[in-house]
């Protein structure tokens, strides 16, 4: 991230944000970490705050749907996340 972003933004949001970045490109294929990162720093703060808040708001919901099923929904859930991440 630029020294300009980085300076703006506080630590818990840079790792939501850093987060939010590894989903996308585990999940999009051809595409790294430094690509996303450096597409995202192209854009706006406002634009970034959107992504970031679309994809870990996008996971919340995907756990209150897990945890409809109770527990095993949510070992499931919790599975798939750890399995993207990696």
């Amino acid at each position: 991230m630029s020294g300009q972003n980085r300076e703006k933004l506080p630590s818990l949001v840079m790792r939501a944000r850093d987060s939010a970045i590894l989903v996308i490109a585990q999940l999009w294929p051809g595409e790294d970490f430094a690509s996303i990162e450096a597409r995202l720093d192209r854009q706006p703060l406002r634009i970034q705050a959107e992504v970031t808040l679309s994809v870990l708001g996008y996971l919340l919901l995907l756990a209150f749907f897990a945890g409809q099923f109770g527990p095993l929904g949510l070992m499931l859930y919790f599975a798939a996340v750890l399995v993207t991440v990696r």
